[in-house]
């Protein structure tokens, strides 16, 4: 099982948009899906980030065995380096996600990096733990244009 990381491609968006509406993967994420055109506006605008080398703002392409099967990246939100990611559901479960995160990390040189998750995750916080990340707090947040109301877990990487 070879895990790797490579730029997203436009070629990849179909596959990537999928991944995003699944249904399950939204309840476990506790997001909403995107409609497509705000699927493409976004990756249009990480894209346009990511050509100008705008701090922190990373984004790959997930592959096992030269597979796509995620997508995972870097931004800074209300200035805070922070990771995200996202698997689609036939590759659940098997370490993909741990290991992508992994190697996105030994490229990342800035330090400490955010994460939050649905407290319900517990997928994604041990994806994070596995990796080094610790939980520094939790809150409560309202349903928003993209997320659904829950227990947020926040985690750090110093």
């Amino acid at each position: 099982m070879h895990v790797a990381l490579r730029d997203v491609t436009t070629s990849d968006h179909d596959v990537l948009f999928a991944f995003q509406a699944d249904p399950d993967g939204c309840a476990m994420a506790m997001v909403k899906a995107r409609s497509r055109e705000a699927f493409d506006a976004t990756w249009e605008r990480i894209g346009e980030q990511v050509a100008r080398g705008e701090r922190g703002v990373v984004a790959k392409a997930i592959t096992l065995d030269s597979v796509l099967c995620g997508s995972i990246g870097s931004f800074v939100n209300e200035g805070e380096l922070s990771v995200g990611y996202t698997i689609g559901k036939a590759w659940w479960g098997r370490g993909i996600a741990t290991r992508a995160l992994g190697l996105l990390l030994e490229q990342m040189r800035e330090r400490p990096v955010h994460a939050t998750t649905a407290a319900s995750n517990m997928a994604s916080r041990r994806v994070l733990e596995k990796n080094g990340f610790v939980v520094v707090g939790s809150q409560w947040s309202p349903e928003t244009e993209r997320y659904l109301a829950c227990e947020e877990v926040k985690f750090v990487l110093r």
